[in-house]
């Protein structure tokens, strides 16, 4: 019996002893992989390299340090450029600096370096990070926005494009943003600038410049005073540009007023070439018969608007209601027309020709009879008056129409020696040219503005 106890506590004191050392053996093993893997993360190594993809330089880093990279190239966004200057820098401070900034990790496997997505832990700083439950994984942006002219602008809404992640930029146009892995654009806008998006794949690091937006508000506008800011008005005018007057071919301003401006009723009562349409502003009423509106060129009044070229026209205002029609008394009681004409520019002369041609065709003819089919219904017509109507009532033709009664016109067969259509004989197509050409150019003392059209 006492044997058997000595037994067993031997038993037990072996089995305690063996315990510390498996676990000394274990350390040793971990140690010793983890102090190989950190030799091969302090190799020193020199690099240089300028706007070279990341991809191309893993492969420089393979060749100097005969070690291979395990990768994704959208982990990594493979095809970003990067600049690096590394002389006996640790292998392990060049992968922080090509790597860190996406948040990359990296692993030493034997002669394999193994690059992976670095794991979030959700702690109380990284709030932001955890969502719904599960971890997603981010990076940070940084940037400047500045103006056309170079200033920073403060204040600029960035925002990650579909959905509400976003910041503003500091006094300096400065920003930083933390996004998703996966986010590609950034929407980068600001009051009285054009909004911009910006690819963000690949990046961290984006300068962005902002146009600004013409603000209509601050166009000028002719009125019967002189000028105003379409934010000053208060009557009723509409103004439309040169370029928008002509964006379709016109002989005249009446017919490239037509469908321009609402309240303007243009209608065109002959098809004459180059005839001139009839205006309406604000439909038809007159206290002295005529019910044509009142036209202004540059300052002159009561000229006929169509024998302006419309394409020397650089910008038109109709005043429609009673203030702004005022200054013209009882001239201006169906509407004022006033045009701007266009003007010298200085820094050089400006030549431009403008042409077009049109082609004019019946699109669809009347269904006559020809010159057979007309003798025969006319033949037949007068040989059932003289068998119904042997008086010769005024709808009986007084003749046939044959070579006996009319030998000029018909031969021997008493077939017709003609067959014309008058209608398409009128109505041929028709073709008509316009040319424009015009000079434009000045100096600080001296503008020019001439033009020749030819219709």
């Amino acid at each position: 019996m006492k044997k058997t106890l000595t037994h067993r506590i031997c038993l037990a004191i072996m089995k305690l002893s063996l315990v510390p050392v498996l676990i000394c053996m274990l350390s040793v093993c971990a140690y010793a992989k983890k102090t190989a893997a950190q030799k091969i993360l302090d190799k020193k190594v020199s690099i240089s390299v300028k706007d070279e993809e990341v991809s191309k330089l893993l492969v420089q880093l393979e060749k100097i340090t005969s070690l291979k990279f395990v990768y994704s190239p959208e982990i990594i966004a493979a095809s970003r450029k990067i600049s690096i200057e590394a002389k006996n820098k640790r292998l392990d401070d060049i992968l922080d600096e090509i790597f860190g900034p996406l948040n990359v990790d990296y692993e030493v496997v034997k002669k394999y370096i193994i690059l992976k997505r670095k794991e979030v832990q959700n702690t109380g700083d990284d709030a932001d990070d955890y969502l719904g439950g599960s971890y997603i994984i981010a990076r940070k942006i940084t940037g400047n926005v500045t103006s056309s002219n170079g200033q920073p602008l403060e204040g600029v809404s960035v925002q990650v494009k579909n959905t509400s992640t976003g910041t503003t930029t500091d006094a300096s146009g400065n920003f930083s943003i933390t996004v998703a892995d996966d986010a590609a654009t950034l929407v980068i806008s600001y009051v009285g600038y054009e909004a911009r998006e910006v690819d963000i794949t690949g990046k961290t690091d984006v300068k962005v410049m902002l146009l600004p937006v013409a603000d209509k508000l601050n166009d000028v506008v002719v009125i019967g005073y002189g000028t105003a800011k379409k934010s000053d008005l208060t009557g009723s005018i509409a103004t439309i540009k040169g370029e928008q007057l002509m964006d379709k071919p016109a002989p005249n301003l009446s017919q490239a007023l037509e469908g321009k401006i609402a309240g303007v009723d243009v209608s065109i009562n002959s098809n004459a070439p180059g005839q001139g349409a009839k205006v309406r502003v604000r439909g038809i009423g007159s206290i002295n018969s005529n019910i044509d509106p009142l036209y202004v060129v540059d300052g002159v009044i009561g000229v006929d608007g169509n024998s302006i070229n419309p394409n020397d026209i650089a910008s038109l205002e109709i005043l429609k209601d009673a203030s702004s029609t005022a200054i013209y008394g009882a001239r201006g009681a169906n509407g004022v027309i006033m045009i701007t004409t266009k003007r010298g520019r200085r820094n050089g002369t400006v030549i431009s020709y403008d042409a077009n041609v049109n082609v004019s065709t019946l699109s669809r003819h009347l269904k006559t009879l020809n010159a057979d089919e007309f003798v025969k219904i006319y033949n037949e017509a007068y040989a059932n008056g003289s068998k119904f109507d042997p008086q010769g009532a005024t709808w009986t033709p007084p003749v046939p129409l044959t070579h006996a009664g009319l030998p000029k016109l018909f031969d021997e067969k008493d077939r017709p020696l003609y067959n014309t259509n008058w209608e398409k004989e009128v109505y041929k197509p028709a073709v008509s040219t316009s040319h424009q050409l015009n000079f434009q150019g000045g100096s600080d003392k001296l503008l020019y503005s001439l033009s020749l059209g030819y219709l």
